[in-house]
């Protein structure tokens, strides 16, 4: 998803989907057109701002977005859970670009690190492992009025990129603990550990047998020696049992094996009954 923030009017904002905070019987005021739509809304009962409601308004008068949704934030505003809510509304719909327009009385550097964060989050989808993709936000824009002093602007705007850093970095672990462990094995994990550090610039030291048995840590050395060999044997080497060929090689599938420090110093027949 590539995201932005820009300093826009409501009206300006050219979306699939232009999703804006709705507060408990307190119906929000855009400053355009729509606006006589969004108090009938309220005053049917149809939509009243409840924490996580959405509607859904075609076609608004007014505004350039396609679209106008409306999240409700409750009596005291949960940015975080209405945003979220709105967007995985939206992907369902499969609206490609999604913009927030948060009115000033909304916009402070909590308010948009939260927007921002829910709707990265609210949009991840390990569609990686099934046959076919789910349908995502490709664009994501937060609006904030053009007449914000200079400094309320710079302070939102490191905000929106703290929300940003947060939500990849929750979005790649996530992404770690949906790989299948005969995927993301140990060497793996290091080689993805060593690529994220050197795309963003920290500093990482990956720890190699050698250097756990200097630093003391003998059970993970051990344990990793005993996968690397007895485990290794057992895929590859043959298990003679009744009834069955010797030469037929039984493949295994799952989680790692956990051994014991004792079964690691064992001989590699104890390990496998394991």
């Amino acid at each position: 998803m590539e995201t932005q923030i820009a300093k826009i009017a409501a009206n300006g904002i050219s979306a699939d989907a232009l999703i804006v905070p709705a507060m408990e019987d307190h119906p929000p005021v855009i400053g355009a057109a729509c606006d006589a739509a969004i108090v009938q809304l309220y005053a049917s009962e149809e939509f009243k701002g409840k924490a996580q409601d959405v509607a859904l308004i075609h076609a608004p008068a007014g505004l350039a977005a396609s679209r106008l949704i409306l999240a409700g934030a409750g009596t005291q505003p949960d940015l975080r859970r209405a945003i979220g809510a709105a967007i995985r509304f939206a992907r369902t719909r499969k609206f490609k670009k999604v913009a927030v327009w948060l009115p000033t009385a909304l916009t402070s550097e909590t308010a948009v690190e939260a927007a921002v964060e829910a709707a990265i989050l609210s949009d991840y989808e390990p569609d990686w492992l099934k046959s076919e993709p789910v349908s995502r936000i490709s664009s994501f824009s937060l609006a904030i009025s053009p007449d914000l002093p200079a400094g309320v602007v710079s302070g939102v705007e490191a905000a929106f990129a703290r929300g940003v850093a947060l939500a990849e970095s929750q979005n790649f672990a996530r992404d770690l603990s949906n790989e299948p462990s005969n995927v993301l094995n140990p060497t793996e994990l290091a080689s993805r550990a060593r690529l994220m550090a050197n795309q963003t610039g920290l500093e990482i030291e990956i720890l190699e047998e050698d250097r756990l048995r200097q630093l003391g840590m003998g059970s993970f050395s051990e344990s990793r020696w005993a996968v690397r060999n007895h485990l290794r044997s057992l895929l590859y080497g043959t298990i003679p049992r009744e009834g069955i060929p010797p030469q037929t090689i039984w493949p295994l599938s799952g989680k790692p094996l956990h051994l014991t420090a004792a079964e690691s110093r064992s001989s590699p027949p104890t390990a496998w009954r394991k």
